[in-house]
């Protein structure tokens, strides 16, 4: 894959399959270990994409344990929870995936559980953000499916995509990832690095509330509390200050956080 190709890509499976297979292995992996190079991806950013690709079925999960599961991965990814929480967490979404299939009836129940099965699949899965990408367009079609029959969705919450076609948004969510993808990788051909006497306390601060609360909309506030720290990296600035959509694992918001 080319930076151009990277830029235009359509298709996150095949965003995927580049970072994995540029990882670093034999001595790069060792000194990606240390620091000392990085690698084009981690475990981390691919647990954050599968994350936040699930919160996009975020309306569709009714039962609190979907929801409690992805926040737990989140925090698992980020070290603050071990392997025990991250399976209970996945366990109690499988169970949350049987309740829309009980208590509700028909078509809405069946969306229901199949965004709640996505949940349970990708935190079971060894490959987590090729689950996540899968689940995630099915669900979508099967949710703009469901508005193309009133009767259907009248106990449905209005999906993303609401005036297109199945197919069409099917299509229209693995674009909605590409960029998800993007958002927490940056640009794999350009390393980018913010300097330590840029990143001020309230500048970190806000970051740190921004990523707690998904209060991504306070972006642009800290591209300005950067740049009148003397930040002159452009394309930070202009990440932070663009109306898309951002997820935890950002890649500027990182760089601020001084994540990997």
């Amino acid at each position: 894959m080319t930076e151009s190709q990277w830029f235009s890509c359509t298709n996150p499976h095949e965003m995927l399959a580049f970072l994995k297979e540029t990882k670093a292995t034999g001595l790069g992996s060792v000194l990606c270990w240390f620091g000392i190079r990085k690698s084009n991806v981690n475990r981390r950013k691919l647990r954050l994409f599968a994350c936040a690709c699930c919160r996009r079925l975020w309306p569709l999960l009714a039962d609190d344990r979907s929801r409690r599961a992805i926040e737990v991965s989140e925090l698992y990814a980020e070290g603050e929870v071990g392997k025990k929480a991250l399976q209970d967490g996945a366990h109690a979404a499988k169970a949350a995936s049987l309740q829309p299939r009980i208590t509700l009836a028909g078509w809405a129940g069946a969306i229901q559980a199949r965004a709640a099965e996505a949940v349970a699949c990708t935190l079971e899965s060894d490959d987590p953000a090729d689950e996540a990408a899968t689940w995630g367009k099915e669900v979508m079609r099967a949710w703009a499916n469901s508005g193309t029959n009133p009767k259907h969705a009248i106990n449905l919450p209005r999906p993303p995509h609401p005036t297109m076609s199945p197919e069409a948004a099917w299509i229209a969510e693995g674009i909605a990832q590409c960029n998800l993808i993007r958002d927490m990788i940056g640009n794999p051909f350009s390393h980018q690095v913010l300097d330590a006497s840029r990143r001020p306390s309230h500048a970190v601060t806000l970051a740190s509330t921004i990523y707690q609360d998904h209060a991504f909309s306070n972006l642009p506030e800290l591209a300005n509390i950067l740049e009148q720290a003397g930040c002159k990296n452009s394309e930070i600035l202009q990440h932070c200050r663009e109306k898309k959509e951002h997820a935890r694992g950002c890649w500027a918001l990182d760089l601020v956080l001084g994540k990997g």
